[in-house]
C-alpha cells in the first residue's frame, strides 16, 4: 500500500491531511490575490482572472501556467479540428463548453467577425468575470449541472470540450454525450479530452487494474470545503482507456479521431462527428 492509498484507507486520516491542506491553500490563495492586486494583465494585455478562478480551473495560482496551458489548448484544439477537415476560421457556431473563465477562449480572440463564439458553464463566478472582461470574444451562458442547455439543436459546427469528461461520472458523461450530439449540427465536430493511459500510471496498483479492466473508473477525493478547487462535490476525477471510449462514445457520435497525450502531453484527445443522419441513441 503506497502513502496515497494508506491516506485514503483511513477517514480521519484522510481529514486531517485534507485540513491541512486547506490551510496552505488558504495562505498561498492570500498572498496570489495580493500579487494579482498589483498586476492583473496577462502577456496577450487582457485581463487575468484572479487567483481563485485560475486554480479552479487548472489546480495552480500560477498566472504563466494558466496562460501557457490555455494557449496550448487552442493550439491543439485548431490543429485536431484541421486534421478532421474542419477550419475554424471558417465555422460559424462555436462552443466552449466548460469554458471556466476562459482559459482557452481568450486564445481565439482574432477569430473572424462573421463567427460567433459561445462560453459556457455552471460556474456562475466564472462566466461573470467572463461577461465583464471576454465579452467581446464570446457569447457567455449559463448551463445547469444536468441537461439539457438551452442552446438549439443542431446549432453548433464545433464544440470543444477541455477537462470535461475527466471530471464525471458514468452516467453523467452520457447524458452530456447525447446533449452534444442534439446541438451539434449535422457533420459537426466535438472536440473532447480524457485522462487516457498515460495518466493511469498515477493511480495505485489496484485502481490501476480497474480501470485497465473495466475501462472507466470514477475517483472520489476531498468533499466539501476540503475540495479546494470549489466545484460541486459530484465533480470528481475520472479515467477512460481508449478501448473504452471506442466502444462507449461511439454510441452517440462517430468517433474520427483518437490522439494519446495531445493536450499538454497529458490529456488524450478525443474527436468525434456529427453524422449527417442518425439514429436516436438508446
Amino acid at each position: 500500500m503506497d502513502v496515497r492509498e494508506a491516506l485514503r484507507s483511513n477517514a480521519a486520516v484522510y481529514k486531517a491531511h485534507g485540513l491541512l491542506k486547506y490551510g496552505l491553500f488558504r495562505t498561498s490563495l492570500l498572498v496570489n490575490e495580493w500579487k494579482h492586486s498589483r498586476s492583473g494583465y496577462g502577456l496577450d494585455g487582457l485581463p487575468l482572472p484572479p487567483p481563485k478562478l485560475r486554480y479552479r480551473v487548472g489546480g495552480s495560482f500560477d498566472r504563466d501556467v494558466f496562460q501557457e496551458i490555455g494557449k496550448s489548448c487552442a493550439q491543439t484544439i485548431r490543429a485536431l479540428a484541421q486534421r478532421a477537415g474542419v477550419d475554424l476560421d471558417r465555422s460559424v457556431e462555436v462552443l466552449d463548453f466548460a469554458c471556466g473563465c476562459g482559459r482557452v477562449i481568450r486564445h481565439f480572440r482574432d477569430h473572424p467577425a462573421q463567427a460567433n463564439w459561445t462560453g459556457s458553464d455552471i460556474d456562475a463566478e466564472a462566466l461573470q468575470w467572463c461577461r465583464e472582461n471576454l465579452g467581446g470574444i464570446a457569447a457567455i451562458s449559463q448551463n445547469g449541472f444536468q441537461p439539457p442547455t438551452s442552446f438549439d439543436s443542431d446549432r453548433f459546427d464545433v464544440i470543444y470540450s477541455v477537462s470535461l469528461f475527466t471530471h464525471l461520472d458514468e452516467e453523467d458523461q452520457f447524458r452530456w454525450l447525447t446533449e452534444m450530439a442534439r446541438i451539434l449540427r449535422p457533420g459537426g465536430i466535438l472536440i473532447a479530452t480524457a485522462h487516457g493511459s498515460f495518466t493511469h500510471q498515477q493511480l495505485p496498483a489496484v485502481e490501476a487494474g480497474k480501470t485497465n479492466l473495466e475501462g472507466f473508473l470514477y475517483r472520489t477525493g476531498q468533499t466539501g470545503k476540503l475540495k479546494l478547487d470549489g466545484l460541486p462535490d459530484y465533480y470528481q476525477t475520472a479515467y477512460h482507456t481508449e478501448e473504452y471510449i471506442r466502444d462507449r462514445w461511439s454510441k452517440y457520435l462517430e468517433i474520427v479521431d483518437y490522439e494519446r497525450r495531445a493536450f499538454g502531453g497529458y490529456q488524450d484527445g478525443i474527436v468525434l462527428r456529427k453524422g449527417l443522419a442518425r439514429d436516436s441513441v438508446e
